[in-house]
This record gives C-alpha cells, sequence and structure tokens, in this order.
C-alpha cells in the first residue's frame, strides 16, 4: 500500500478500517435487538399498534345501535364479574407473593451443594468505544493460551529452517528462493483457498450444532416449565376450593419426578460421557467413589439439587441396574405413571392431562435432539484429514516465508499458526457444547431452574 499510495496511504487504510470495524459494531448492534438505541427494535410500538388496532375495532362497532349495546353489554358483564371477586382470592394472592418472595430469597444460587467446583462464566465481550484495542490484549476466556505451544513449535521450527538456510547458502541465494530447503509460494498460494474452505466448513459445523444444542436446552426447560405451571393451575388453591392431603402428596410427587427426570438428563449429557471437572472432587475418598458408575445416584458431586436430596435410598437403588444413559427413559416412566394416577384420584382435567403429558413428551424430544448432537461427532476421517492438511501448510509455510522474511520469518509463522489452529479449537469446543468448559452450555442451569420453579410453585405456604 505504502508503495502504490505514498503519501496518500491513510486515506486506503481508512477505507479498510471502517469496513472492517464498520462491520464489527454493525454486528455488535445486532447482537442485542432489544436495547434502547436507535437501531433497536420498539417494542412499545408493538403495544401502541394493539391499542390502536383495538381502538378502531371499538370505534368500527360502535358505528350502530347494535354495535355499542353490545359493548356496553360486555363491558357490564365485565364490571360485574369483578365486582364478584371474593376477599379470599385477595388474601390467597398476598399468600402466593409472600411465599415467592420467601422462596425467592433462599433459592439455590449457582454454587452446587457439595462441591468447591463452580460452572466457569461465561466470557462476554464488551461493547465499548475503544474494545476493539483492549480485546487484543485479553487473555481470560480466549483460545490463547492453549495455542501457546502449538505457536511455539511451529515458530521454533521455522526458526531452525532459517539457521538450517543460513549456513548452508549464501544471502543472495536466499533472496532468489534458490536454496535446498526453499519453496516456490505457488502451490501455497493455490492451496490457501481450498485449506479456507476447509477450515470455515469445520467451524460452520461447531456453530450450528453449538446454537441447535442452546435451542433445545430452551425447549427443555420451556416443557418443563409449561408441565409445571400447567399442574400447579389445576390445582389452584383458594379458601373455597381446598385440596385434600392426598392430592397435596399427589402434586408434589409429580413434581420431585420431573426434577429427577431433568437430574438424569443432566447426567445422561455430560456426567456419563464427560466425567466430573477437575477440582470438583477434593478427598481421596470422593476419588475411589467417582470410579463407580453408580456414584451418579449415591454422589452426583457436582448436581444441583442432586439426586441423594430428590430421591431416597431405596428410590435410588431402583435405578443401580439401569445404564446411566437409560435412566432418564426409566424416570420419564414413572412421570408419566404419576400423572396418570393424579388424573385417577385427583379428577386431574383431561384437556391438563393431555396438555402435561404433551408438554413432558417435549422435554423427552429436546433431551433425545442433544443426546443426537452428542452421540453424532464429526466423521473421524475428515478430521483427521483437516489437521493433516493444516500441519503441512503450517510447517512448510516458512519454507516458503525465507526468501521474503528472512531471519524473523517466525513471526508470520507463528501468525499463521495461531490462526488456523485458533478456527480449529474453536470449532472443536463447539461440537460438544455439553462440558465443563467455559464455551459449553452449563446443563445443570435447567435443573437449578425447574427445581426453583418447583419451588416457587408449591401448595404449601
Amino acid at each position: 500500500i505504502v508503495v502504490s499510495f505514498k503519501y496518500m496511504t491513510w486515506l486506503p487504510l481508512c477505507i479498510l478500517a471502517v469496513a472492517l470495524y464498520g462491520l464489527r459494531g454493525v454486528a455488535n448492534l445486532l447482537e442485542n435487538p432489544f436495547a434502547w438505541g436507535k437501531e433497536a427494535n420498539d417494542l412499545s410500538a408493538i403495544g401502541e399498534a394493539l391499542w390502536t388496532t383495538c381502538a378502531n375495532t371499538h370505534a368500527m362497532c360502535a358505528g350502530t345501535e347494535k354495535g355499542r349495546a353490545d359493548i356496553e353489554e360486555l363491558y357490564a358483564d365485565i364490571e360485574h364479574k369483578q365486582s364478584r371477586i371474593d376477599e379470599t382470592v385477595r388474601e390467597a394472592y398476598n399468600d402466593v407473593r409472600t411465599h415467592v418472595a420467601a422462596v425467592a430469597v433462599s433459592a439455590p444460587k449457582h454454587k452446587t451443594s457439595n462441591s468447591p467446583w463452580l460452572f466457569p462464566p461465561q466470557r462476554r465481550f464488551p461493547m465499548t468505544r475503544f474494545s476493539f484495542i483492549t480485546e487484543c490484549f485479553t487473555i481470560r476466556g480466549t483460545v490463547i493460551l492453549p495455542l501457546v505451544p502449538i505457536v511455539i513449535g511451529f515458530s521454533s521450527v521455522a526458526f531452525m529452517f532459517w539457521l538450517w538456510t543460513w549456513k548452508t547458502c549464501e544471502d543472495a541465494n536466499i533472496v532468489a528462493n534458490r536454496c535446498e530447503l526453499q519453496i516456490s509460494n505457488e502451490a501455497h498460494v493455490l492451496a490457501t483457498p481450498v485449506l479456507g474452505f476447509v477450515v470455515a466448513y469445520v467451524l460452520n459445523l461447531g456453530y450450528e450444532r453449538y446454537y441447535s444444542a442452546r435451542a433445545h436446552m430452551d425447549d427443555l426447560y420451556e416443557h418443563g416449565r409449561n408441565a409445571m405451571l400447567e399442574m400447579r393451575v389445576s390445582f389452584a388453591r383458594t379458601k373455597k376450593t381446598l385440596t385434600t392431603k392426598e392430592t397435596d402428596d399427589d402434586y408434589a410427587r409429580f413434581f420431585n419426578a420431573l426434577e429427577t427426570l431433568v437430574a438424569f438428563m443432566r447426567q445422561s449429557l455430560r456426567e456419563v460421557r464427560v466425567g466430573y471437572p477437575d477440582g470438583a472432587i477434593v478427598s481421596n475418598e470422593d476419588k475411589d467413589k467417582a470410579a463407580n458408575p453408580n456414584t451418579l445416584l449415591d454422589d452426583d458431586f457436582v448436581g444441583a439439587p442432586r439426586l441423594p436430596e430428590l430421591l431416597s435410598a431405596e428410590a435410588r437403588n431402583a435405578f443401580a441396574g439401569v445404564a446411566p444413559h437409560l435412566r432418564v427413559y426409566k424416570s420419564a416412566g414413572q412421570v408419566l405413571r404419576t400423572l396418570h394416577d393424579i388424573r385417577v384420584r385427583s379428577k386431574l382435567h383431561e384437556k391438563a392431562f393431555y396438555r402435561i403429558q404433551r408438554s413432558v413428551q417435549g422435554m423427552l424430544r429436546a433431551h433425545a435432539n442433544c443426546e443426537r448432537i452428542v452421540t453424532t461427532p464429526v466423521p473421524p476421517f475428515y478430521m483427521s484429514s483437516v489437521y493433516v492438511m493444516c500441519f503441512v501448510f503450517v510447517l512448510t509455510a516458512p519454507l516458503a516465508f525465507l526468501s521474503s522474511y528472512r531471519w524473523y520469518v517466525s513471526i508470520p509463522t507463528a501468525i499463521l499458526a495461531f490462526l488456523v489452529y485458533g478456527i480449529l479449537r474453536l470449532a472443536r469446543l463447539m461440537m460438544n457444547p455439553f462440558t465443563f468448559t467455559a464455551p459449553s452450555f452449563d446443563v445443570g442451569a435447567s435443573a437449578r431452574n425447574i427445581h426453583v420453579l418447583s419451588s416457587l410453585l408449591a401448595l404449601s405456604s
């Protein structure tokens, strides 16, 4: 650029900076479409449009005598029903608000109940004015530290190539690219688009799996929440519609079975396949227990709520003979049997029974989709081919760089290694989003949210 534009070099550099960092700024604005900026979606406009539509509809209906009479009759009926609201309903509402406030204060937090380990917090990149500079010097939550050995290794090899060439070849031949170790850069120029496409495709595969898992996790929580809310509405208690102790027991048993189902889903997606994270097990006695597959039932070191808190020892023994990844379906059967018993004994409405059953089936579908992501890896032959291509490309790149960069050939080699292997590492991290590393999703968060919601919707005051 300097040779071509000379003293006007600042102009193409400004255009390039505006293009690159302008796209970054647009992406930052699109990431939060419900902020207060001018570029965000105006949620108040939706309410205003709805209000305007209702007002216009009322005006059109009131254009005739019959329309005005119908509207007045509707208003009178609404006022009549509002006047008949029993005071006990208001008291029950106040009791529920007090109960919700008390449970919300004592709700389980991010920390697990029996382990010093905490799920690593997700890294959030700031959107400040100078973040494009400060983020260049940020290490936490990035792939810089894991890539340091790889970058140092390739840089050292590149410097050794230079030393060998410098000892065995003259400077004029090095510049003319005539030494034995040197190769033409034409092969790398032709291979760069192919390698870029391959690496980008791997990154796209990881991206699709990562955000598909996020959608399925949201579906799991949504269906579990809907099942609990539907059950709570079906057994709403007031002073005029008191429930029996048997009904309360059925209600509590269903909530406990649903929480247990979510806990087994958490284990089948994460603990069964990954094990326990470093730092979760401290004592030697717990380490010995962790070697037993049934420790997921008896200890559940990183669970919240833990299975020993949800199931008695006798109930846990019923799952001991079942493979860990199949305990979800046994637990789902118990949830559906409990729901069927509630329908028979407590006279649960047929529509409510159908909606709750459909929500439980939705949870199973979401879990099956998450399991499909975990158990269906990218074909190993494809990944090994990608790694071989990247290794050969980066390893031979210094041989093509020697004539241009000479003794500081390690610098472009380090940058190339960081970019190629950084993208590959990021893709591999996103391909399995149910681990204990920071980019993964906290599967236990759904179990904790279901547990908190269960406590908030408890029938007893």
